[in-house]
């Protein structure tokens, strides 16, 4: 039978590393969502820079 502080220990223990998952977990999804911000603003800076297109224009794709 185990004694009550091995259990206590066991129980710390899974803490502790739960704890490590969901800051890891946290990072991770912290690091994604910087990468996507930069992405979108990227890409609206291309689109800021291109400009609207003028009403009568042809499709990049009808140029051809």
């Amino acid at each position: 039978m185990e004694t009550w502080y091995w259990i206590v220990w066991k129980h710390k223990d899974k803490h502790k590393q739960i704890s490590r998952e969901a800051e890891q977990q946290r990072l991770a999804n912290k690091a994604l969502a910087q990468k996507r911000a930069a992405a979108q603003a990227e890409r609206e800076a291309k689109r800021s820079k291109r400009g609207p297109a003028p009403a009568g224009a042809p499709k990049p794709a009808e140029q051809g």
